[in-house]
């Protein structure tokens, strides 16, 4: 038996396996790095770290509007404030191992299969959109510490390839190379996207670059003090670590790789910092992104009531 028809055979054994697997390398993390953790926890500033906290759920609000938009592309016309719910609520369902949870809630607010494949095909977008500024923020910081006049070309560059995306069909283009059964399907009725705007893409981008940035940099000051300079290679690491751990997608929500990958890299790219570092520097990551994904459920809970 291949491993493809292995996993396919077994799906929900092997996610959780792997999810359980990446939560007892975040425990090892926590272990080895205890005093390192322990050390930051006392001397965390309370009030920045929770002003980073609200940045970052308004960045992921942000991203829900980003979501609405690319519904009504492909056809399905929400409540906005349904769609923050749909949204918020979507981030924790990563978490649980074996099942499409967040598609599924979100599946359930649309009527029929054009609504659902509306849903989907959203997701896709939302997917590529959210790897491909992720990428370019990740490669701009980098940039950034050695060339500004670079930096701002990329980021540019970075724009215009983003609103290319957004007012494309690309995740149709996508579907029907790597699909030969999309392709019969879209040859018998192709899924048309209603057109969008240019100046939305551009506010979405910059909005989430901004405050993608700006809310790391605040976690990052606020539990280890480090300056911006030192923030900025730490950010780029812990995307290009997001990036990693998002192709891992078998492991639900990356848990275990991207805490693995970013002390891999960061092991090499800042060599003068011990493990216990960068392993605490993992952990606080990852938990500062729970936390902000239990506030936005928080908000969506206050919202539907």
């Amino acid at each position: 038996m291949s491993i493809i028809n292995f996993y396919t055979t077994n799906k929900k054994k092997v996610r959780v396996s792997l999810f359980l697997l990446g939560l007892l390398f975040l425990g090892l993390l926590i272990d080895q790095s205890w005093n390192e953790v322990s050390g930051q926890l006392n001397q965390i500033n309370l009030l920045i770290f929770g002003i980073s906290v609200l940045v970052a759920v308004i960045c992921n609000i942000v991203i829900a509007f980003y979501f609405g938009n690319l519904l009504a592309k492909f056809g399905v016309t929400i409540d906005k404030f349904l769609v923050l719910k749909m949204h918020l609520v979507g981030q924790i369902a990563k978490y649980i191992p074996g099942k499409v949870w967040g598609i599924a809630y979100q599946v359930s607010h649309v009527a029929g299969m054009s609504g659902a494949a509306g849903v989907v095909l959203a997701n896709l977008e939302l997917m590529i959109g959210a790897l491909f500024m992720t990428s370019i923020i990740s490669v701009v910081l980098v940039s950034y510490l050695f060339d500004n006049s670079i930096s701002f070309v990329l980021l540019t560059l970075g724009l215009v390839g983003f609103v290319f995306i957004y007012k494309s069909n690309i995740v149709n283009s996508i579907l029907s190379l790597v699909s030969q059964k999309y392709r019969v399907t879209l040859g018998r009725k192709k899924i048309e996207c209603r057109p969008t705007r240019s100046g939305d893409g551009i506010i979405f981008y910059l909005a989430f670059c901004s405050l993608y940035v700006i809310s790391n940099v605040l976690m990052l000051q606020a539990v280890f003090g480090f300056p911006v300079e030192e923030s900025i290679l730490y950010i780029a690491i812990l995307s290009a670590a997001w990036i990693g751990g998002f192709f891992a997608f078998i492991v639900p929500a990356g848990m275990g790789v991207r805490e693995f990958l970013f002390v891999v890299i960061s092991s090499h790219v800042v060599p003068q910092h011990s493990v216990e570092v960068l392993a605490s520097i993992a952990i606080f990551s990852r938990f500062w992104q729970i936390i902000q994904e239990l506030v936005g459920v928080s908000l969506a809970i206050f919202l539907r009531r």
